[in-house]
């Protein structure tokens, strides 16, 4: 990968080292940084996805690239061809994962597309999806079982002849179908809640040179681990948290924004009970989290096994989380417990 040329003042950012593997070398010929991490994918890390009941489910990395290989050939079989879109719309779960990286791997470029779950109505909904869907002209879609009517419906309006796919993972043992990658690593929209979508085009470079910064600026280490409930979706839940998690093969709590809103004090299990070290939000989500997270509910979620309770937060201490990144050491307590990305250098204690 070349990296982004330098401009005056601003030093050139050196790509994540990456190693070539045999497996990949068949399916896709690019040295990604955003691939390797299926060259030999770990069974011991992975992603913790939330449920509705409060719960989770574990998926190692080595059972998701297994789906990943297992959808990029279903969508290879529906028409996928290079540099074709495929509009995602899944919620964050292992669908999602497979989707989103079967894309790449088939060939495709991925373009997460925004649940109903932000807008007023049921015909807001369809009235932006239609636009997003003119906008993209996907060669596919992806929904799941409650959505696939609605984009059916949408993608009808927009005037697009593309199959509208439900994806259920089968666990099925499939080779990775041996593809050039598209031009474009991600086609990523606003989600249109406050106007029409725009596209942004991102290049492979563009995608893994930012990856290269944020690994960077936060010091990432071998042993962090990530909580987040930010929808994929977007630019700070999707490449912040998730791709930033899967390609430094870290434990990701991944939890969606409803089970956010329901309890803010999961969110905060992640950090305490659970062991992440890193997050991230806007700051309506540190404000609600400080509403709604009660003295007893904060020690019942956060305090690890075998631990003193710790102290509960004031809300002076969660308004420190207005960065966009935060770190928390679930055994400080007072305003040393969060620290956030701001603050530099890392402090000691995180």
């Amino acid at each position: 990968m070349t990296p982004a040329p330098a401009r005056e003042g601003i030093r050139p950012i050196r790509a994540l080292p990456f190693k070539m593997h045999e497996h990949a070398k068949e399916a896709v010929d690019v040295g990604s940084a955003l691939l390797g991490w299926m060259e030999d994918p770990d069974t011991d890390r992975g992603i913790h996805f939330a449920d509705n009941a409060g719960g989770w489910s574990f998926r190692s990395y080595a059972d998701l690239a297994g789906s990943v290989a297992e959808v990029a050939g279903r969508l290879e079989q529906a028409g996928l061809g290079r540099d074709g879109i495929v509009c995602i719309a899944l919620p964050s779960g292992p669908e999602f994962v497979a989707a989103f990286f079967g894309t790449l791997i088939a060939g495709g470029t991925p373009s997460p597309v925004a649940p109903p779950l932000v807008f007023r109505s049921a015909d807001e909904y369809l009235s932006q999806l239609t636009r997003q869907l003119q906008a993209a002209s996907p060669c596919l879609v992806v929904s799941d079982a409650d959505l696939l009517p609605v984009m059916v419906e949408a993608a009808q309006a927009a005037g697009l002849d593309c199959p509208c796919l439900r994806l259920p993972l089968a666990g099925e043992r499939c080779e990775l179908p041996a593809r050039a990658p598209a031009g474009l690593a991600l086609l990523q929209f606003t989600a249109g809640s406050s106007g029409s979508p725009r596209g942004v085009r991102i290049s492979w470079s563009n995608l893994e040179t930012h990856l290269a910064a944020l690994h960077q600026w936060v010091r990432w280490r071998q042993d962090d681990s990530v909580a987040s409930w930010l929808p994929l979706y977007h630019d700070m839940g999707l490449i912040g948290m998730f791709l930033c998690s899967v390609v430094h093969r870290a434990h990701l709590w991944l939890m969606r924004p409803e089970h956010f809103l329901r309890s803010p004090a999961s969110w905060l299990a992640c950090l305490g009970r659970f062991g992440a070290t890193m997050t991230a939000s806007p700051s309506f989500g540190y404000a609600y989290a400080a509403k709604k997270v009660t003295p007893r509910s904060w020690r019942a979620w956060t305090s690890p096994a075998g631990a003193r309770p710790p102290s509960a937060p004031s809300g002076w201490t969660l308004r420190l989380w207005t960065g966009s990144r935060a770190w928390l050491r679930p055994t400080a307590s007072g305003a040393r417990r969060f620290c956030p990305a701001t603050a530099w250098p890392r402090p000691p204690w995180a």
